[in-house]
């Protein structure tokens, strides 16, 4: 056993699966524990079974890879948000790790755009340091992140509406 001593929130990933081979295909399993000494444990971190597949374009190939996470369950980590889907940015690009946490944080001030909640979290992957990552809800089209109004639903609805009135009026056959 071992413990990997951070200021930051640690996360353990351990799987079958080498890092080198998460691929963007298909999850692999793996038991994730989320630690940290700066959060109440009871209500906030995670230890359980979760899946991961590698994400991103320019930068799925690089040393330091980006991954996208499942969880079992919706899970509040962190504080951020509920959600059983997340992601690890690498943040390959930028050395200093806060151009995207600096515009995330603004897009929330500013209250106008959707924005991913996030916090910085030291990866150990098989127990093996993987660096600082970005641990972020991942934006998804739902009523609880982006929400989208959906023409197509509403299209349908209102066929079949009027599909029932014509019917009932007799000038169809349904």
């Amino acid at each position: 056993d071992s413990l990997y001593f951070s200021i930051l929130p640690v996360l353990y990933l351990e799987s079958g699966t080498a890092y080198e081979d998460v691929g963007r295909e298909s999850y692999v399993p793996v038991k994730m524990k989320l630690t940290s000494e700066a959060y109440d444990p009871s209500s906030q971190l995670y230890d359980g079974e979760a899946q991961i597949r590698l994400r991103g374009n320019s930068t799925s190939d690089l040393p330091k890879r980006p991954f996208k996470l499942r969880l079992e369950e919706k899970t509040d980590l962190l504080g951020l948000a509920e959600t059983r889907h997340w992601v690890l940015l690498a943040n390959a690009f930028d050395s200093t790790m806060l151009r995207n946490k600096l515009v995330y944080n603004f897009a929330e001030q500013i209250g106008s755009l959707p924005q991913m909640h996030s916090q910085h979290v030291t990866l150990i992957y098989n127990d093996t340091y993987q660096g600082v990552y970005q641990l972020c809800q991942q934006v998804r089209i739902d009523k609880t992140s982006v929400n989208i109004y959906d023409w197509e639903d509403a299209a349908k609805e209102t066929a079949e509406q009027i599909a029932q009135d014509l019917a009932s009026q007799k000038l169809i056959t349904v």
